[in-house]
């Protein structure tokens, strides 16, 4: 069955889950929607790595690639230099102590969304970069729901053109500078724009934080 078809459950299930916050119904929700899309890639997909595309995984399996995060923030010196006890273990993704316990309790199925609305209207604001290579969050479904959340900036955001950014990919937003509301497709990269283009990941940061124009 193809995920067309498993789409409509997925949605009455997430649905049902935001209305009824237990844990049969979320663990429900997750069975639906989370594990279908990891067996679907994995019957067409297996070898290519999911987040970026461009790939193929090794022999050994697919990986984000961050020991080398690890390494430095458990060094001597980082730990002596910033205060930390050399004890203190700094884990990536901590997937026994945090991830499985998180997602064995449903929090994944969470309508999240209800609580980011609220802080744009306030006056925060937003911007999300996506690889276009990313199988893991694809970039079309970043686009969806800043096109669907209900803030001051969703009729601009629908009616902003999507503008060519040179050498990067693509850009849309409202508001000057920067923006209050922006989003950008990069398109040589996957999930870890960090990995394959640091000097942009660190270009974005700098503009973000200013309020300057990306280009």
């Amino acid at each position: 069955m193809d995920l067309a078809d498993r789409l409509p459950e997925c949605l009455d299930s997430m649905q049902y889950s935001y209305q009824q916050q237990t844990l049969a119904s979320k663990t429900d929700a997750m069975r639906k929607c989370v594990y279908m899309i990891d067996e679907v890639w994995e019957s067409r997909f297996s070898d290519h790595d999911p987040y970026d595309y461009r790939t193929k995984c090794p022999p050994e399996g697919c990986s984000l690639g961050l020991d080398p995060l690890s390494d430095v923030l458990n060094s001597t010196v980082l730990k002596d230099t910033v205060g930390v006890s050399r004890e203190s273990e700094f884990k990536v993704l901590a997937l026994e102590d945090i991830g499985m316990p998180f997602m064995d309790n449903g929090d994944m199925i969470q309508a999240a969304h209800l609580l980011l609305a609220p802080a744009i209207e306030d006056g925060m604001r937003l911007f999300v970069y996506n690889g276009m290579q990313d199988g893991v969050c694809p970039w079309r479904s970043s686009f969806a729901w800043m096109r669907l959340l209900e803030t001051k900036y969703q009729s601009g955001f629908r009616d902003a053109l999507e503008i060519d950014y040179p050498g990067v990919g693509s850009i849309r937003q409202v508001g000057p500078g920067a923006g209050n509301y922006t989003f950008i497709k990069v398109k040589d990269a996957g999930h870890m724009v960090i990995l394959s283009q640091p000097e942009l990941l660190r270009h974005f940061m700098v503009q973000w934080v200013t309020n300057q124009p990306f280009f």
